[in-house]
């Protein structure tokens, strides 16, 4: 529920053996390691995970503040089984070196990057503004694009890769420190000892105080959030002058809709022109009126689109 990442789904060791290239044989081998893997994550989630939860549960002080020990006491949990997990996932890598050639071993580094950063955004309660950061590499491998274009994409995104989960790992530390030092200025200005139930004017002076201090405080993370959300436009920027023109505008529209979420009435919906050049007996005229609207329609949708995205 945003508090732990979640172990590494079947789906998600696919797509890292699709990133890595495996043959069938390998496949079967990592998912008979994987199978290991999802025992020896289940034992830790019904057991000190289960327990954090339930004593995490259990801090709601009914009313009034949690105290700062009680907060950072989570938090150090939270790391702890936070490398636990990670721990799990660096077995898993460490056991499918085993099967991999020479060449895909050298890749393994950006596949345990790419569980790094998943790892990161899973924790969603340390993200300041609400979402994660959009990965481009996620979205450029779903295209299952031609190898030579793949080629000229992974080129770009090698260095992407690192810069964007090093800055997410530093957002992360940032906001989580940034829980603690919200309760030491509250609890410097007398307000940790509010009782919400009984003290109506004493809930009004703690909010207009907490909107005062979090807004002070959120200024360094939103500021890391920005220089994560330039380095996606830059990033995007870039593949959009190796890939093939219909995947560049698809990479880029997904990019927004995720990023942006409120800009995704903007994209239009292309379905009723798919519905329509499937009918039969269609002319060639009729053809060519119907992807002539089609690509006016996608045009127009595209800048409403980017004004969109601009407004935001």
């Amino acid at each position: 529920s945003g508090t732990l990442p979640d172990p590494i789904t079947t789906a998600e060791l696919m797509s890292y053996a699709d990133r890595l290239g495996l043959s069938d044989q390998q496949r079967q081998a990592i998912s008979a390691l994987h199978d290991d893997y999802k025992q020896q994550f289940r034992i830790l989630r019904e057991g000190e995970v289960s327990q954090f939860l339930q004593d995490m549960r259990g801090a709601d002080s009914g009313g009034t503040m949690p105290s700062r020990k009680d907060v950072e006491d989570i938090f150090k949990r939270m790391s702890v089984l936070n490398r636990k997990i990670e721990s799990l996932d660096t077995q898993l890598f460490e056991q499918m070196q085993n099967v991999l050639t020479p060449e895909q071993a050298a890749n393994m580094p950006r596949v345990g990057m790419a569980r790094e950063r998943e790892r990161c955004s899973a924790q969603r309660m340390l993200w300041v503004g609400g979402a994660p950061a959009v990965d481009l590499s996620e979205l450029v491998m779903e295209q299952k694009l031609p190898d030579a274009d793949m080629k000229a994409a992974d080129s770009i995104l090698a260095s992407y890769e690192s810069t964007l989960t090093s800055q997410m790992l530093k957002l992360q530390s940032a906001s989580a420190r940034m829980y603690l030092d919200m309760f030491d200025t509250m609890e410097q200005m007398g307000l940790t000892n509010v009782d919400f139930e009984n003290d109506p004017e004493g809930m009004e002076r703690f909010g207009q105080a907490m909107q005062t201090v979090w807004a002070d405080l959120t200024k360094k993370a939103n500021a890391m959030a920005a220089d994560i959300g330039e380095l996606n436009r830059r990033t995007l920027s870039s593949l959009g002058g190796v890939l093939p023109p219909d995947t560049a505008r698809t990479v880029r529209n997904q990019f927004y809709m995720k990023a942006y979420p409120e800009s995704a009435f903007a994209f239009g919906d292309e379905s009723m022109f798919d519905s329509a050049l499937r009918l039969r007996d269609l002319t060639d005229e009729q053809r060519q009126a119907l992807t002539t609207a089609r690509d006016v329609y996608r045009t127009t949708c595209d800048q409403i689109g980017q004004q969109a995205v601009q407004a935001i």
